[in-house]
Parts: structure tokens; sequence; C-alpha cells
């Protein structure tokens, strides 16, 4: 879908804001797209808007909770 990918596309062009407002129309789209939840958490941290990845990162876990990558993203915020 292209708000994934320009999601993406503005992530790795360091443009985060712009990146998390794609991601977060994708997510209002598709609440249950766990590559585009993966991403925005990701995007957040980088902002570090930690409270804010968190809460993504809680519904993720709701979707699909035995994600390896998703435990990873948990031991980062350490929580």
């Amino acid at each position: 879908m292209f708000l994934l990918a320009a999601a993406k596309s503005f992530r790795l062009s360091n443009q985060l804001e712009l990146a998390a407002d794609y991601s977060e129309r994708l997510k209002l789209r598709e609440p249950m797209n766990l590559i585009n939840l993966i991403l925005l958490i990701e995007i957040y941290i980088d902002l570090k808007m930690y409270a804010r990845a968190k809460k993504i990162l809680d519904n993720a876990l709701y979707v699909d909770s035995a994600n390896t990558k998703l435990s990873e993203l948990k031991k980062r915020l350490a929580i």
C-alpha cells in the first residue's frame, strides 16, 4: 500500500514526523497491520516518544503476542 511505502521512505530519509503521519493514517485504515505497527513503534522510538511507542506496542502484542520483533522492541523500551 502507498501509505506504508511512503512511511518507510520518509523514515529512511530521516523525516520522522512525516513517516509517523503516514504510518498513523495507515493504522486508522488497517489497525491490525502488524508490519505497519512495528514500523510505527520504531518511528516513535526514533522520535523519543516512548509513551506513544508503548501504547502501539501493546496494540501490536494483542495482534501477535509471539512475534519476535515485538519482543525485541519491548526490550528496547525496557518495559
